[in-house]
């Protein structure tokens, strides 16, 4: 009945060479930071982008405006500027919910892996007790 014992120990083995090598992809820390300094610098670019194009075409109107002797203050230039205003507003908002879904799935993602890991460690320590266990087996039979 010896055998029991070192078959057991065996499969034990296994077991803990099986656990400690399904491991999740890492995304370490300094990583998950990277991604998301990536995904606020394209913000940024972006806004920025889409600002000068404001800037641009606020310009172009106004220098329309004034070679017709229209003051861009008044009346309809001045509601072809505030609407020029409000679309890029609406569509820098626009961009920032797709980059705060991005930020998420980034987090979830992070989370997933530490969460996976932790299990991981806490699999570990299970089976290392279960196999003091059988190591126990083994020293009575």
């Amino acid at each position: 009945m010896g055998g029991t014992a070192a078959l057991a120990l065996t499969g034990a083995g296994m077991l803990a060479t099986q656990v400690g090598s399904a491991k999740p992809k890492p995304q370490s820390a300094q990583n998950y930071q990277t991604q998301t300094a990536d995904i606020q610098r394209r913000q940024d670019a972006d806004a920025k982008k889409r600002q000068d194009a404001l800037a641009r075409a606020s310009a172009q109107h106004r220098a329309r405006f004034a070679a017709q002797g229209i003051s861009p203050a008044d009346g309809s230039s001045a509601a072809i500027l505030e609407g020029l205003q409000k679309k890029t507003t609406q569509q820098l908002d626009d961009k920032a919910v797709g980059y705060n879904a991005e930020r998420a799935r980034a987090q979830t993602t992070f989370a997933d892996v530490q969460a996976a890991q932790l299990e991981q460690r806490t699999s570990r320590s299970d089976l290392l007790s279960n196999n003091d266990v059988l190591q126990q087996f083994k020293n009575w039979w």
